[in-house]
């Protein structure tokens, strides 16, 4: 990792600072934790994520030891000494006058806000685990202080929320966000922007655990707020529409749910223009509603549009691609445009061979199938068995599971077209 001269010289200076004081004062007085913060302030801006946590432990450990005085030897710093400090501030708090605890609030707003950074750092280090203990402790300090800070507070358990729904934990999720959502209300009123970001990311959760009716209450109430602070045309407003949209394809509410993607895309692209990627994905699930409608001309229209603006921006996601590709294949093969079907299935057997990794499994082979069956509804017999081979191929040397009603279906279909081949 290269550092700027900029870094290195506030790195060199703080580390000097750092000795100095270390060698004239405890290591639990305040400038000497302070000190560590900012030295992992400089670590963390300049890319040192583990040297810059090391420094923000350190400083945790010397702020619990400032109110807990000395432990012994033989004790390893964890969550129960920050737990013990904690509860040792909550207890000072209640024992002081008002004029008292400024001194002491600002102490515990430090604590806080470095548990926060050791929660983003090990979020951004990947350890998922101990970024929720962090940002938990956090959630607790704040919790803690006389004079709420009600938009820190919230954030902090919407984070814990985020986190817990991405580890697929939904009830921790939720009960994350409920806490969010009351502290929010209470401090910074009903109607909020950030009430109503709340209430989007408890719909999420509901969506997620299959809960469909009280995803979209919730979605409906975020898109209310959202809509009175932000105005119609603004992006979260145009996202939250979209999750309207999507639970009223899966309740199929069909019909609704092709009015309101209709209403995202008129946003977007007053938002965005034409060909942003933010029109690409509305293009695509436009067109997952015109399917289930039975209107295949205009589905092909909209995968078709989505496709040439993902071609626009260099659209590296295959997965997406490959699956917006079948669907318009499909559609092809519906209206009998078997040969345009054959060149998007050539088209997904390349991108699965060669940028997914994918030659072995059941999956390809499914595709070489189907590329196959395009290529006989043309009669193309000669082209469609080299296809059929390597099918069986990878069925019956990679896919255990394939049974032998399978293994036999496509040996009729091998069969059926060696006939054909024979009449011509």
């Amino acid at each position: 990792m290269r550092l700027c001269r900029q870094c290195l010289i506030s790195l060199f200076l703080n580390i000097k600072s750092l000795k100095l004081k270390a060698e004239c004062i405890s290591h639990s007085d305040p400038s000497f934790w302070k000190s560590l913060s900012v030295l992992g302030q400089a670590q963390y801006k300049c890319g040192d994520l583990k040297s810059a946590l090391d420094a923000f432990t350190e400083s945790l450990k010397c702020q619990s030891l400032y109110y807990l005085g000395s432990l012994p030897d033989d004790t390893a710093f964890s969550k129960s000494i920050v737990l013990m400090a904690l509860e040792t501030i909550r207890e000072t708090l209640q024992s002081m006058g008002e004029k008292s605890r400024i001194q002491i609030e600002e102490d515990l707003e430090q604590f806080a806000l470095t548990l926060n950074v050791l929660g983003i750092i090990n979020q951004e280090m990947g350890n998922i685990t101990d970024a929720i203990e962090s940002f938990d402790l956090c959630f607790l300090a704040r919790n803690i202080k006389p004079s709420r800070d009600y938009e820190a507070l919230g954030h902090t358990a919407d984070t814990l929320g985020l986190l817990y729904f991405g580890t697929g934990e939904h009830q921790k999720a939720l009960s994350a966000f409920r806490d969010a959502l009351s502290i929010k209300e209470s401090g910074l009123g009903e109607k909020s922007l950030e009430v109503a970001r709340t209430l989007n990311n408890m719909g999420n959760v509901y969506f997620a655990k299959g809960k469909l009716d009280e995803a979209i209450e919730h979605y409906n109430q975020s898109y209310e707020i959202k809509k009175q602070v932000l105005g119609s045309n603004h992006e979260e407003v145009a996202n939250t529409l979209n999750n309207i949209a999507h639970v009223l394809f899966k309740i199929d509410r069909r019909e609704d749910s092709f009015k309101t993607y209709v209403e995202v895309f008129q946003m977007r692209r007053t938002l965005y223009g034409d060909d942003s990627l933010a029109i690409a994905v509305t293009y695509c699930n436009i067109g997952d509603v015109q399917v289930q409608l039975g209107h295949l001309e205009a589905a092909k229209d909209c995968f078709e549009r989505c496709l040439q603006i993902r071609a626009i921006h260099k659209y590296s996601n295959y997965e997406d691609n490959v699956r917006i590709m079948e669907s318009l294949a499909r559609i092809e093969g519906k209206l009998g445009l078997w040969n345009n079907a054959a060149t998007l299935y050539r088209g997904i057997i390349d991108i699965r061979k060669n940028r997914l990794g994918q030659e072995k499994t059941e999956i390809l082979s499914k595709t070489y199938q189907l590329l196959a069956h395009a290529l006989i509804e043309q009669q193309q017999y000669d082209d469609a068995l080299p296809h059929l081979y390597e099918a069986l191929r990878i069925r019956t040397l990679y896919i255990l599971s394939s049974s032998s009603e399978e293994i036999s279906e496509l040996m009729h279909v091998i069969n059926f077209c060696k006939a054909k081949q024979q009449k011509i």
